[in-house]
């Protein structure tokens, strides 16, 4: 695998642990520019606007069956390359890993949305990448805590949760404090 072609550089353990992360940090960096990059030119913007809007594509003379068709097949071999990432890591492979895999990604998906709104694709899908670390990081404090899986399960369910309600009560709690601002302004 390339974890264990990059383990016979060195034999020192710190060296084994640094060179996974490295590896795998490089391998994210190019797909996040690669994404950046195809999101911009003008089959990207389709496919971003097909998502938006898919009248007004279909009323722009685009075909949003072939625009959904590149989306998927894109997001297909996105999943496929992870599945080898994973398997290669772990040096197995078993049928039932994509399992609950679904609610991780939208769970990775809604915080990294709620960190960052607005901007450029690249910094939104850095946002979903970091959405991804901090779901993994509540998960392992979770288990850190001895849940049992039922515990667990329910942890990643109230995950989801709050990724969706944040926005809303982030702009509920923006609207009371414009309210006591001016309430005191007027006193």
């Amino acid at each position: 695998t390339m974890f264990s072609m990059a383990d016979s550089v060195s034999e020192a353990a710190w060296y084994q642990k640094l060179h996974t992360v490295l590896l795998l940090g490089v391998i994210v960096f190019v797909i996040c520019v690669f994404l950046h990059w195809f999101l911009n030119t003008a089959l990207g913007l389709s496919i971003r606007a097909t998502g938006d809007n898919e009248s007004m594509v279909r009323a722009s003379s685009v075909n949003p069956s072939f625009t959904i068709t590149v989306g998927l097949c894109i997001s297909s071999s996105l999943t496929a390359l992870s599945g080898a990432l994973l398997a290669q890591y772990q040096q197995s492979c078993d049928i039932n890993y994509g399992t609950g895999q679904v609610t991780i990604a939208l769970a990775s998906l809604m915080i990294g949305v709620s960190l960052i709104r607005r901007g450029p694709i690249f910094l939104r899908t850095v946002g979903v990448i970091l959405g991804s670390c901090l779901y993994r990081l509540i998960v392992a404090v979770a288990m850190k805590f001895n849940m049992p899986a039922e515990f667990l399960k329910l942890a990643s369910a109230l995950i989801v949760t709050a990724a969706i309600c944040a926005p809303s009560l982030k702009a509920g709690f923006g609207f009371y404090a414009k309210r006591l601002r001016r309430g005191r302004v007027q006193e």
